[in-house]
Parts: structure tokens; C-alpha cells; sequence
């Protein structure tokens, strides 16, 4: 006849050496922290040269791995739950060698991925509420998980029905509340609709473009189909509504034009060279402060050029309301007599194309600026063409660059006129018919 014994567990010894443990750990990461936050005067001649190495510079290194060490207690304290709720059964009181190391492992791993994310706060450059959240959720987890260990020990002295209930509740208290700190971290890596985003719109759930939202540019504009693509994929992680580098937000053009830590202003309305975003995006890729970061992608050269077009246009969201008014207006189309056309007769370029010239291109292609290399005023530097060569091609309007620049939908990052309206249909017929005529001139010289 057998008979079911519970078998004995650890002596108090090896509970009293990992409570010891514990304790340790606290007293140092208690003096960790406060000399972190203001250290203390030196005594010795090694102690100096402890402060002096940076306990800051400690902090901001360890507060890096953060992400690496929070993995731990939540996948402990899961198995920890697991083992607890298995050991129900009365077959499963095998575990129990393994259930103590787990806690130890779980508590010890909470302990110090709860310290790592104090320290990571300090870097700043999140939103304040939410790193409130998550940082004391996140102390609450490593607060509970010794509560646990705790009650756990003194269960295994005194084996008392009420302790191990009390430790069960704290348990399982401690698995709800290590899932909202994971949601609030969740939160300031990735955002707050980072889970909801891919969802079906008739989810309740789902992500839609807020009504209002002053950082969604009006469908079909090129803020709305190139440039605000670029920022959510390459800008928001770190410059969004949760995470905010360098104290500088990108999600509406107020946040857009407010300069951040630096003090620089980031995107200046019709003037590319002088904004900030421009210089930094443009850095060679291993400069230390190239954006995004080394290790974060890089843009694209047409990606660039686009945002650069976007700014020179007046960083126009397509909703009416610039963030500001171009100093120069945009030129009024020019006005174009045509009824001798009317009879069959050939373009001219003097009395038809030059004023089209005059009114949308000669402002980028003059003698002071020549945007690609390229001047129009003259017809000697019309012939020349700028860095891709000649922009027209005598009877071919397909091959003529100037033709293919201007005839491209306006989102395009090489759309011509740059800083002004589309050329009307009426005058990007007549270009094309005076290509196909071959180009005449006749005897205008521009000089």
C-alpha cells in the first residue's frame, strides 16, 4: 500500500541565501540610483576616480538594455503561474525544485529590468504620461514578484492553506499587471495604434484617419501620397506622439515648425537649403548626426529630393492652409495670343513659348540660380541643356526632358514648374506642337 507523501522542499537556509540575495541586489541598485541622481563626495582616492568615470554615463549605458532584460520576468513569471497552477494536481508536486528556481530567476530579472527602465527614462524623449505609466507598472511587477517570493518562503515553513492562497492571488495579480506594463511599453516603441492599425475598418478597433487631424494632408496632394509616407515610415518612431527625440514632434505642422532641443528650426516654408530636416537627411550615412540614425534606414535620394520640393513649395499639406505663405507668390500663368494658330499656322517661339518660359521657368533658370544646371533666358543655354544634357529634342516630345518634367502628375518628386502651378493644358499642347515643328526659334536669341 502506498502512500502519497508530500516531499520536502529546500531547507530555510538555501530560501534565507536567496532572500539574502535579494536584499543585496536592492541595497546596491538603491546605491546605484542614488549615486546616479546626485553622487556623493568622493572618499579616497579610488572613489574619485569612480565618480569621476560617470555614474551617469553607467546609468545611460545599462538603461540601454532595457529591452534586452524585460523578456525575462515576463516569460519567468508566466512559467512560474504555469507551474503553480499545475501543481493543483496532485502529480505534479515533482515541480516543485523547479517552480523555486523560476521565482528566484523571476524576481531577481524583474528587479533588474525595472531598475534598467528607470534608467532609460532618463534619456528623455518620451511622452511624460506615458512613460509614468509604464515605469511604476513596471516597479509594481518587481515589487510583487518579491512580495511573492516572500510569501512563498514562509508557505514553505509554516505550510498554511491561507499563505499559499494569499501567494496564489499575488501571482496572478502580478501576470495582469506585467501585461498593462508591456502594453504601455508597447506603446512608446511602436505607438498607440501599432496593434489596430491593420485592421478591417468595420472592426470597432480600427485605426481610421482622425477627423481634424492636422497632420493628414488631403487625399491626392503630394503631402498626403510621398512626403507623409516618408515620415510615418521613417520619421514617427522616433518624433510621434510617444516617443519624442530630441524634444521634437513631426505629427502636425504646428509640432512641425516648433524647434525642438537644438533650437533650430526644422522645416522652413520656401526655403529647402535652410531648413534643418533638409541638412540632416542629406548627411553622408556614417555622420553621427545623419536622420534617421545609423542602424534606423536611410532615405532614399528621391526620397529626399521630394521632401526638398515639398518644402520649396511652401510645405503645402493640400488642405488650403499652408503652414506659411511663400514670400513670393507663385507666378500668374502667362497670358498666350493664339487666333494666328488658328489659320494653321506654326508655333512661334518668341510670340508663344517664351512667355510660358518667362512666367513658370526662368525663375529657377536665370543667370543667379540654375536649379540642375540649367538656364532658359538665353537660346544659346536653351540649346546647351543642363547636367542631363538638352531638354528638347527637335520633333520628339517624348524624348525631350523639358516636355517629360512638365507633363508629370504634380506629387511627382520631378515635376516641373518646382515652385509653381502646372502649366495649363492649352500651353503644354503648344510646347509639344513646337517641339514637333522641330524647335524653330526663329530669330530670338534672348541676348
Amino acid at each position: 500500500m502506498s502512500m502519497n507523501v508530500r516531499k520536502p522542499m529546500p531547507s530555510s537556509k538555501h530560501f534565507v541565501r536567496y532572500f539574502l540575495l535579494i536584499a543585496v541586489l536592492f541595497w546596491g541598485v538603491s546605491s546605484f540610483y542614488a549615486g546616479a541622481q546626485e553622487p556623493a563626495e568622493a572618499v579616497g582616492e579610488t572613489a574619485e576616480a569612480a565618480v569621476a568615470f560617470g555614474y551617469e554615463e553607467w546609468a545611460a549605458m545599462l538603461g540601454r538594455f532595457h529591452p534586452v532584460v524585460l523578456h525575462f520576468p515576463i516569460g519567468l513569471l508566466m512559467g512560474v503561474f504555469l507551474l503553480e497552477f499545475a501543481t493543483v494536481f496532485r502529480r505534479f508536486h515533482n515541480l516543485e525544485p523547479a517552480h523555486w528556481l523560476l521565482l528566484t530567476l523571476a524576481t531577481l530579472s524583474s528587479i533588474v529590468a525595472s531598475v534598467f527602465g528607470v534608467f532609460l527614462s532618463w534619456e528623455g524623449g518620451y511622452e511624460e504620461s506615458a512613460v509614468f505609466w509604464h515605469q511604476w507598472t513596471g516597479i509594481g511587477v518587481a515589487a510583487l514578484a518579491v512580495v511573492s517570493f516572500i510569501l512563498r518562503i514562509i508557505f514553505t515553513r509554516t505550510w498554511k492553506d491561507g499563505v499559499r492562497t494569499a501567494y496564489r492571488i499575488v501571482l496572478l495579480a502580478n501576470i495582469v499587471l506585467i501585461s498593462i506594463a508591456g502594453h504601455y511599453g508597447g506603446n512608446l516603441t511602436h505607438g498607440t495604434e501599432y496593434l489596430f492599425e491593420n485592421m478591417p475598418e468595420w472592426m470597432p478597433m480600427a485605426t481610421v484617419n482622425r477627423i481634424g487631424d492636422t497632420s493628414r494632408g488631403v487625399a491626392g496632394t503630394q503631402y498626403a501620397e510621398v512626403i507623409e509616407p516618408i515620415f510615418e515610415a521613417q520619421c514617427y518612431e522616433c518624433h510621434g506622439e510617444t516617443k519624442i527625440k530630441g524634444e521634437y514632434q513631426m505629427t502636425t505642422r504646428e509640432l512641425l515648425l516648433t524647434p525642438g532641443e537644438s533650437g533650430e528650426v526644422s522645416v522652413v516654408p520656401g526655403y529647402s537649403a535652410e531648413s534643418e530636416l533638409v541638412r540632416l537627411i542629406a548627411l553622408p550615412e556614417e555622420h553621427e548626426a545623419v536622420m534617421p540614425p545609423k542602424g534606423k534606414g536611410t532615405l532614399t535620394g528621391d526620397e529626399i529630393v521630394a521632401i526638398m520640393q515639398w518644402i520649396e513649395r511652401g510645405a503645402d499639406y493640400g488642405d488650403g492652409a499652408n503652414i506659411i505663405e511663400l514670400e513670393t507668390p507663385k507666378s500668374t500663368p502667362a497670358v498666350i495670343d493664339t487666333s494666328d494658330l488658328d489659320a494653321g499656322g506654326k508655333v512661334s517661339f518668341e510670340r508663344h513659348i517664351w512667355p510660358i518660359i518667362v512666367a513658370s521657368c526662368v525663375e529657377c533658370h536665370n543667370d543667379e540660380e540654375q536649379e540642375g544646371d540649367l538656364r532658359l533666358d538665353t537660346k544659346d543655354y536653351i540649346l546647351e541643356g543642363g547636367e542631363f544634357g538638352p531638354v528638347f529634342e527637335p520633333g520628339s516630345p517624348e524624348d525631350s526632358t523639358f516636355y517629360e518634367l512638365i507633363v508629370l502628375p504634380q506629387k511627382d518628386p520631378d515635376f516641373m514648374p518646382t515652385k509653381n502651378d502646372p502649366l495649363p493644358d492649352a500651353q503644354i499642347e503648344l510646347i509639344k506642337r513646337w517641339i514637333e515643328e522641330g524647335c524653330d526659334f526663329g530669330d530670338w536669341t534672348g541676348e
